[in-house]
């Protein structure tokens, strides 16, 4: 009956009906404290329960699914990927709560247990470096920032490289070393990023559009900063362009 609830649930979630998926995913989660205690399969719901509350704007009520599973998987599991995942949902369930300083925290203890059971360029671990990265860069640790996007546009250029994605990180590593002044390594890595993105823009899903458009202000940035008028109004013109709605 549990398993059947929690699949419901996945099905309900995935249709978009997220009230009555947590109404499902509690009792599920019910009924595996209730028959199976503390296990593996109790942690995954609580999870997933939690992933849902998330989609629904509740961080808190999140946060204590994600807790409450960790507490779980570090008990009847130990150092294990399984611990990897609840990590992540706590982190991004405590950065929607603006507690920054706490989601760095976590999202350093993801990264460290995932480089050290799966390795450096495994998907999840790829992840967590994506996810640390561009949380220091919320918080304008541009320094700290810096290795963990280097590694990680190493990592996509090796995996991935002609992935739009690939050439977003490009752009945002430009801008990483924009914002502390280095302006001769910014400007290839704003440059390629920007052109590598408009090649494939077409690629880009919806939800990331805007990609385009920061890479463009990036690059008036640059020329900005460092007092190149000519080539600010240039880069000023193609912004206002990617503005103006095509007729």
């Amino acid at each position: 009956m549990a398993y059947t609830l929690c699949n419901l649930g996945m099905t309900l979630e995935q249709r978009g009906k997220l009230a009555e998926a947590e109404a499902v995913l509690r009792e599920a989660v019910a009924l595996q404290k209730k028959i199976l205690g503390e296990h593996r399969d109790t942690a995954y719901s609580l999870n997933f329960l939690g992933s849902v509350l998330s989609k629904q704007g509740k961080p808190t009520d999140a946060e204590q699914m994600h807790r409450e599973a960790l507490a779980i998987q570090r008990k009847v599991l130990g150092e294990h990927t399984d611990v990897g995942v609840s990590l992540a949902y706590l982190a991004g369930a405590l950065w929607t709560q603006g507690r920054l300083a706490d989601a760095e925290a976590v999202l350093r203890e993801a990264l460290a247990l995932r480089r050290k059971l799966i390795g450096d360029e495994h998907p999840y671990t790829m992840d967590s470096l994506s996810a640390l990265a561009s949380l220091l860069r919320t918080q304008r640790k541009f320094p700290e920032a810096e290795p963990l996007f280097r590694e990680y546009l190493a990592i996509r250029e090796k995996k991935l490289p002609d992935d739009w994605g690939t050439f977003d990180t490009r752009s945002v590593l430009g801008e990483i070393l924009l914002e502390q002044k280095k302006y001769a390594e910014a400007e290839p890595l704003l440059l390629s990023g920007y052109e590598g993105l408009k090649q494939r823009q077409d690629t880009i899903p919806a939800n990331g559009g805007v990609r385009l458009k920061e890479a463009l202000q990036r690059l008036v940035q640059l020329y900005e900063d460092t007092g190149r008028p000519d080539q600010a109004a240039e880069w000023h013109q193609k912004l206002a362009e990617f503005d103006t709605p095509a007729k």
